[in-house]
């Protein structure tokens, strides 16, 4: 019996092609909330002559969609200069951000701030001119 070698390929050929062709299954994952969730934020660290600040800032944003997201935050920032000014912020703001193109992000955040302030009277002047160390300090 005579096997013919070219219908052999042919036929294992129709038959890969077919097995190829046919729609792949694919076990699909169950989208979660936490799939559109994104952290962020900023931490900062600032030294100097007598002059300290630190900064904590977390964020979470959660992606509605591809155009529209809204998340919250958190802030403490705590400034020191010598021991003639010490001032520390706190608060939480909320953010929104629109995306009308991949390339375009517009975003509107309000933020409120407790400010806690202590200085000392004698090293400040009606000008808010600060005296330290003998040198003078513009306060802003």
């Amino acid at each position: 019996m005579k096997i013919n070698i070219f219908s052999f390929l042919t036929k294992c050929f129709i038959i890969i092609t077919a097995i190829a062709a046919m729609p792949q299954v694919h076990a699909q994952r169950q989208a979660s909330a936490y799939d559109n969730l994104r952290f962020g934020g900023s931490l900062g660290l600032g030294f100097g002559n007598n002059y300290t600040q630190v900064l904590v800032a977390p964020g979470a944003l959660y992606q509605f969609n591809e155009y529209v997201g809204a998340g919250l935050g958190l802030q403490y920032n705590y400034v020191r200069f010598d021991e003639v000014y010490k001032s520390s912020m706190y608060g939480g703001s909320v953010i929104g951000i629109f995306s009308p193109l991949p390339q375009i992000q517009l975003s509107a955040e309000l933020e409120q701030l407790r400010v806690n302030l202590e200085y000392d009277r004698d090293y400040l002047n009606d000008d808010g001119v600060v005296y330290a160390d003998n040198k003078l300090h513009q306060m802003d």
